[in-house]
């Protein structure tokens, strides 16, 4: 679920142990969330359309969450360096073409 000790399928199913966190580790925020756990958690408790504040921007995972979700999102991050990481990841995802496909 994320580069961390307990990974998983999915957010319900995040049990499984992961002795070596150092090998898929790709961070670029020490507490960086994984996009299921705000996928889920925004799905059950935010209508598309509504506005998400975020104090605590850090990597941007919620950002792009949003982005993706259609809600509307302001976000704070108080370090520079942070700042201009989260900037270059949302960007770059914000460029990446989308295929739907449908293999039924």
């Amino acid at each position: 679920m994320w580069s961390g000790m307990m990974q998983g399928k999915s957010f319900v199913d995040g049990k499984t142990m992961n002795p070596y966190k150092h090998l898929n580790q790709n961070r670029i925020h020490p507490t960086e969330k994984p996009f299921e756990i705000y996928k889920y958690l925004l799905s059950r408790f935010v209508p598309e359309g509504a506005n998400v504040l975020d104090t605590h921007l850090g990597s941007g995972s919620q950002r792009i969450v949003c982005y993706e979700m259609n809600i509307n999102f302001t976000g704070l991050e108080i370090s520079e360096m942070y700042f201009n990481e989260e900037e270059k990841r949302f960007n770059n995802h914000i460029s990446q073409c989308k295929l739907n496909i449908n293999f039924t």
